[in-house]
């Protein structure tokens, strides 16, 4: 099984809804639950990882996301 695409978007403040926005737009819906940093989509492909929105880049930097909003 191949693993899956991790796209970082901010957990909190006005960069928060837009991303989640964008990305229900592209056909990719989140199925968060109260309290998790990371959560599965509705594209088996893909899974959210949520963050400060100052740590979106270094957790790409890092490696713990392959991109971000």
């Amino acid at each position: 099984m191949k693993r899956k695409i991790r796209i970082a978007i901010p957990s909190k403040g006005r960069l928060s809804q837009p991303s989640i926005r964008a990305l229900q737009h592209a056909g990719i819906n989140i199925l968060r639950k109260e309290r998790t940093y990371v959560s599965e989509t509705s594209d088996p492909r893909f899974e959210a990882v949520f963050a400060r929105a100052f740590d979106v880049p270094i957790y790409i930097q890092y490696g713990a996301a392959d991109l971000g909003l």
